[in-house]
């Protein structure tokens, strides 16, 4: 009895799983939006020396995903939301190495959690939080 419920609950289980739909018409500004940035600013300040290379986030519409790195590690993870004007990304995994600036690491991720908007001013894509501060802000770089 046990042997056939077990089977029963694997199948519920995975058909209550349910795939994240791509965007299927985005917008000119989420348009825009799909491209690889890297990292000018971080709360309007330069960044500094000692990182092991310029964070870079590339953004995939359609499939609302992001890849890149923090300056250290490599990131990728979701976007939860997305609008013309709203962005909020998931938690993004990374991998583990260690490098003389963690403290921007962990900074920069931390920034990323926070955002909840953008706006993109020419080849610059700015990321806000919900009180409208300025955390991050990237310049398009391909």
């Amino acid at each position: 009895m046990i042997f056939r419920i077990i089977p029963l609950a694997i199948l519920l289980s995975c058909s209550a799983i349910k795939e994240k739909k791509p965007i299927e018409n985005p917008s000119q500004n989420m348009n825009r939006l799909h491209d690889i940035w890297a990292l000018q600013n971080l709360e309007e300040e330069a960044l500094p020396n000692d990182i092991a290379q310029v964070p870079v986030l590339e953004i995939f519409v359609a499939d609302k995903k992001v890849l890149g790195n923090d300056g250290c590690n490599s990131v990728s993870g979701v976007i939860k939301s997305l609008t013309d004007t709203e962005i909020i990304f998931g938690k993004l995994i990374s991998t583990k190495k260690a490098c003389p600036n963690m403290d921007f690491s962990s900074r920069y991720n931390l920034l990323l959690d926070q955002t909840t908007n953008y706006k993109i001013e020419k080849l610059n894509l700015v990321l806000f939080n919900l009180e409208g501060k300025e955390l991050l802000r990237f310049r398009k770089v391909d």
